[in-house]
């Protein structure tokens, strides 16, 4: 009787169950069908009042915007947000914004304060007028350097206190490098240009200079000749005789500067005999035609001769040096030492004269020093000028040359003979 029991007792509670859950599912269909029109209620007003959209959508287009954003608190400079693109400033590039917020400028970028970005902002906050197209060159953490342009502009300042600054950002580095690029390639361009008007010119004067000396310096060597034999031959006393000696002195004159234009435009020494004979040779009729002194110290020279394009541009750098120490300078005293340190050449030329102003001189393009300059970097060198009014100046010049001797040149001996062609005849 009590298993009987039992079972009627069980099927009695789970027929009580089931009308509960019967019930309860009841209730759960009352309950959506009341939220079924609730929504429906809440969609008509959203509809109704224009307020229907995507949720955070401005937020959205605002975060992944390629254009850096930011806005900075004008009272202590701080960041108050900022999104993907300027994040990138930080050591994680995507840092949340709640990582952000709070950060000053200085350790948002930290080369902020060197490059007058937190100048910039207390400006903007101070007059309240945007900056735009504002340069800023970054060296991130990873070292690798970026280019930036930026621009500020003020919020509506509010009673509480001063205007916060919007920031926006735009990288620049593809633009800057290619830019870069294209000038290195029309620098190079340009170099390659002036090396072969440069070479041309040497050309040149070497033709003329030969032709001076050769042509019409013989030519003179026989009219003298003529009129030395027309001297001895004619009566002593007479007036024709005293004609005849007037014109050999004419004639020497004009034969002294034709040498000396000659020397001037390409002296004969310098293919013949190399760079330390030509320039013993230039200082020696420098100072025979001037009240300047020189003083010319050679090293490592004495075994072999340089390339013909660095002995040509050496010689063109110190015979410009000299004559702008006398001409603008008013030097007495010139001082030049060449000297060859394994794979390099290097001249130093010191003066006594006014100095100047070195970055006013290159600034106003004054010739003979840009040409100096240029000569030594066509060689892949480079020219270093010191000098300040009333302390003189200093030339450095260093250029590469390598071991091997000019292939078209002959060594020199220590004593090299009188140049033919480079003293005047007679």
């Amino acid at each position: 009787m009590s298993d009987e029991q039992d079972l009627a007792a069980r099927a009695s509670e789970e027929a009580e169950l089931r009308a509960q859950l019967v019930q309860c599912q009841s209730v759960i269909a009352l309950l959506k069908e009341q939220t079924s029109h609730l929504e429906a209620e809440l969609f008509q007003l959203r509809a109704a009042s224009g307020r229907q959209r995507p949720p955070d959508l401005s937020q959205m287009i605002i975060e992944h915007s390629p254009i850096g954003m930011a806005v900075v608190n004008g009272r202590d400079l701080r960041v108050k947000w900022a999104n993907a693109a300027c994040r990138r400033f930080l050591d994680e590039p995507y840092r949340a914004q709640v990582e952000v917020a709070g950060l000053r400028v200085e350790d948002f970028i930290p080369q902020a304060a060197e490059t007058g970005a937190v100048r910039s902002l207390r400006h903007v906050v101070r007059t309240g007028a945007p900056l735009l197209n504002l340069q800023l060159t970054y060296d991130g953490f990873e070292r690798s350097r970026t280019y930036w342009q930026f621009g500020l502009l003020p919020l509506p300042a509010g009673e509480a206190g001063p205007r916060d600054v919007l920031v926006f950002a735009t990288e620049v580095t593809e633009q800057v490098l290619k830019a870069n690029a294209e000038l290195q390639i029309s620098r190079e361009q340009l170099q390659a240009l002036s090396r072969r008007l440069v070479e041309s010119l040497e050309k040149e004067r070497r033709t003329i200079a030969r032709e001076l000396h050769d042509e019409s310096g013989q030519a003179l060597t026989v009219l003298k000749l003529g009129l030395g034999q027309l001297r001895r031959s004619a009566p002593a006393g007479e007036e024709t005789r005293q004609w005849v000696e007037e014109l050999e002195r004419i004639v020497a004159g004009v034969m002294e500067n034709l040498h000396r234009l000659s020397v001037n435009l390409r002296p004969a020494s310098l293919d013949r005999y190399g760079l330390v004979a030509a320039l013993e040779q230039f200082t020696e009729d420098f100072q025979r035609q001037s009240s300047l002194h020189i003083d010319l110290v050679t090293a490592g020279l004495d075994l072999e001769r340089l390339p013909s394009a660095v002995e040509t541009a050496l010689y063109r750098i110190v015979q410009e040096a000299v004559t702008n120490a006398v001409r603008n300078a008013q030097a007495t005293h010139v001082g030049v030492i060449l000297e060859k340190r394994g794979e390099r050449a290097v001249a130093i030329i010191e003066d006594n004269g006014h100095g100047f102003d070195v970055d006013e001189a290159l600034h106003r393009g004054r010739l003979g020093l840009l040409g100096m300059r240029e000569r030594a970097e066509m060689l892949g060198g480079t020219l270093s000028i010191e000098s300040a009014p009333g302390t003189g100046t200093a030339l450095f010049v260093e250029v590469p040359c390598g071991s091997a001797a000019d292939p078209g040149g002959d060594h020199r001996t220590t004593s090299p003979p009188e140049f033919a062609g480079d003293r005047p005849s007679g």
